[in-house]
């Protein structure tokens, strides 16, 4: 051992990153950056396409709904009735055998339209219940 020549200090920085990549830290923090934004914007892009297509989708099967209860209401009775009324003038010898026929007939289309107004209801209300997540979410009268 030698002579004691005093005391000696000494002090260190370390950084936890070198001065050089700096660059590449902000690249990927602009990087991350840009992908939240992007996830985000694509969140909101489907929130809305989904929102569209419930409110599409109501607006269908209230509508299909309403010409529905038209049909079962108003107009199959009143053919119901014109078809009485036509066997009637016909059973009397008042009508032909073709008015009856065409009032059968308009019995049938008005019938096959209910049918099919039906089927856009059902459809509606399918569509209706994916986009939302519900089984029956509009109930049947």
């Amino acid at each position: 051992m030698g002579d004691f020549r005093g005391w000696s200090i000494i002090a260190g920085v370390s950084l936890p990153f070198a001065p050089w990549t700096l660059g590449k830290a902000n690249a990927r923090v602009d990087e991350a950056t840009a992908t939240v934004s992007r996830s985000s914007a694509t969140l909101n892009a489907s929130r809305n396409m989904v929102l569209s297509n419930v409110r599409d989708f109501y607006f269908r099967s209230q509508s299909a709904r309403s010409q529905l209860d038209s049909y079962r209401t108003v107009v199959l009775p009143q053919a119901q009735l014109s078809l009485k009324a036509s066997l009637t003038a016909y059973q009397n010898g008042r009508t032909d055998f073709l008015m009856l026929i065409d009032a059968y007939r308009m019995l049938v289309e008005l019938s096959t339209e209910s049918l099919m107004v039906r089927m856009q209801f059902e459809q509606a209300k399918s569509e209706l219940g994916r986009q939302v997540g519900v089984l029956d979410i509009v109930s049947n009268k």
